[in-house]
């Protein structure tokens, strides 16, 4: 199959996606006509996952985050770009090379089987109401947090979850917003909508007061961990897909940069 034929195969499982994302839903990198061997998918695409894997017009990668840091510069009038060394090297490997790239944002994370519906599916929640890339779920019963959060660090594999509010609370209605969703905003609307937790990562100091002054349960197990479900279930979806067609589709995991000391 040709990129082109693959990136078209990706949009139609994916469904539409929101206007103003429409720039992070595309080939960023290479040539529609490329013939393809090899399919990787990720989360963020770093450095090292680029050193590691075959470099040449027969490779497409799939990501769902940026590919390059994209910084304003506002303590410093003046800065040299080259001082962003995985951007500069990314750019000579991804150019010298000729490999395919191409991201898809919003449309992967409001997909039937992108990062969101897998989360609500893998934490075994009834979908409510949906708005695109978040949803209002419910749980099968009312449970104490606290058993729900352990449930969630073993479900995930993740050894910590950031938590503000009671845990000894019993909860039934949450709002999910797999990636980076705790925020004043969403915080705000699962108030509205009269939810007991909202589940979703990078949360700041701000969010988190206003999450605990409002007795509303902030869920943050982190933004990757999150939406790399959504990932291995659409990339086993184009798997099979391009099932008997010469291509091979692989999952890149991203390497551990966290500690807990």
């Amino acid at each position: 199959m040709k990129v082109k034929e693959i990136i078209h195969l990706i949009k139609e499982s994916l469904g539409g996606y929101e206007e103003s994302d429409k720039e992070n839903n595309k080939l960023l990198f290479g040539k529609g006509e490329n013939k393809i061997e090899n399919i990787y998918f990720c989360w963020r695409l770093t450095l090292n996952m680029l050193k590691k894997i075959k470099l040449d017009t027969s490779t497409l990668i799939i990501c769902h985050e940026p590919v390059l840091y994209n910084i304003k510069y506002s303590l410093t009038p003046v800065m040299d770009n080259n001082i962003l060394k995985s951007n500069k090297e990314k750019l000579e490997l991804i150019s010298s090379s000729g490999i395919n790239l191409a991201r898809f944002h919003l449309s992967w994370d409001s997909s039937q089987y992108g990062t969101n519906m897998t989360l609500i599916k893998i934490l075994d929640l009834i979908e409510k109401k949906h708005f695109g890339y978040y949803s209002i779920c419910e749980l099968k019963k009312s449970e104490k947090a606290i058993e729900f959060i352990k449930r969630i660090k073993k479900i995930l594999n993740i050894t910590f979850v950031n938590v503000i509010g009671n845990i000894d609370k019993k909860i039934k209605r949450v709002l999910v917003v797999a990636g980076g969703g705790a925020n004043k905003e969403f915080l705000s609307f699962a108030l509205t909508n009269e939810c007991d937790a909202l589940i979703s990562g990078d949360s700041y100091m701000e969010s988190k007061y206003f999450a605990f002054e409002n007795d509303l349960l902030l869920i943050d197990p982190g933004h990757q961990n999150l939406e790399v479900p959504g990932i291995k279930n659409f990339a086993e979806v184009i798997k099979h897909n391009t099932n008997n067609k010469d291509i091979k589709v692989h999952f890149l995991n991203n390497e551990e940069i966290e500690r807990i000391l």
